[in-house]
């Protein structure tokens, strides 16, 4: 006959483990109510003081206490304490990077590769190797400058996307009829030469492409996307470019 004093000791300890397990668990419930608290808590103050932000997805960030969202494709970390908000950059200081330069590479590859390429005016390399995403106002003067050294980005394996970013001249109309003739690289190329486009219209989406690009914070032109997510801002030339890549000799 097995023991009474075992048997009951061992229901006890099941029972004891039930209850730590369900202690544990209301615990953590707890937690995590707080921090969506907290996370709504923020989001209030952050639509109260920047009503522009609109309606942010808050998140927690690798450092407890500090939250993250994104704008655009800028990472911001946040901070809500006694009723004040820090707003700013979480730097590594052991690698001395800041996390949001670090993440944001990484976000505007997802977004610029999630144009459609129907939308942008390509003009293919011989032997692909290389992409990058350019930005464009076709009467941008370094636009044009860079546009004048295309052939030896194709050559060297380089794919060009333009995207239409008419930032400079604002010139929407002349931007659609670029994008919407018969042969939208012989536009670009005249246009970027100076001379006249003829009218065309059709579905492109040129002020989408403006929009995003500001949502991106480009203000200048031309912004050169490389296919890492790497952003040059303003004109860089087409041998800088390739070494860039590693597709220099």
């Amino acid at each position: 006959m097995k023991n009474p004093l075992i048997i009951v000791s061992f229901f006890l300890l099941i029972f004891s483990a039930h209850i730590s397990y369900a202690q544990l668990k209301q615990v953590t419930t707890q937690e995590t109510s707080a921090q969506i608290n907290q996370k709504e808590e923020i989001k209030q103050k952050l639509t109260e003081l920047f009503p522009r932000l609109g309606n942010v997805d808050i998140k927690e960030s690798p450092i407890a206490g500090v939250y993250q969202f994104w704008t655009g494709a800028t990472l911001n970390h946040v901070r809500f304490q006694d009723g004040h908000i820090l707003l700013g950059e979480l730097y590594d200081a052991n690698r001395k990077i800041s996390l949001a330069s670090e993440a944001k590479n990484g976000k505007v590859k997802e977004i610029v590769e999630g144009v459609d390429q129907s939308k942008m005016i390509v003009f293919e390399a011989k032997e692909p190797k290389r992409v990058i995403n350019v930005f464009t106002d076709v009467d941008c003067h370094f636009c044009r400058k860079l546009h004048t050294e295309l052939a030896t980005l194709v050559d060297a394996g380089v794919t060009v996307r333009y995207i239409a970013f008419p930032a400079f001249s604002r010139d929407i109309p002349k931007h659609i009829s670029v994008w919407c003739a018969d042969n939208p690289q012989q536009a670009m190329t005249s246009a970027k030469e100076g001379k006249a486009v003829i009218i065309k219209t059709c579905g492109a989406p040129v002020e989408e492409t403006l929009n995003l690009g500001l949502s991106l914070g480009f203000r200048g032109t031309p912004q050169i996307v490389y296919d890492t997510g790497q952003i040059v801002g303003g004109y860089r030339s087409a041998e800088r470019i390739i070494n860039d890549l590693g597709l220099g000799g």
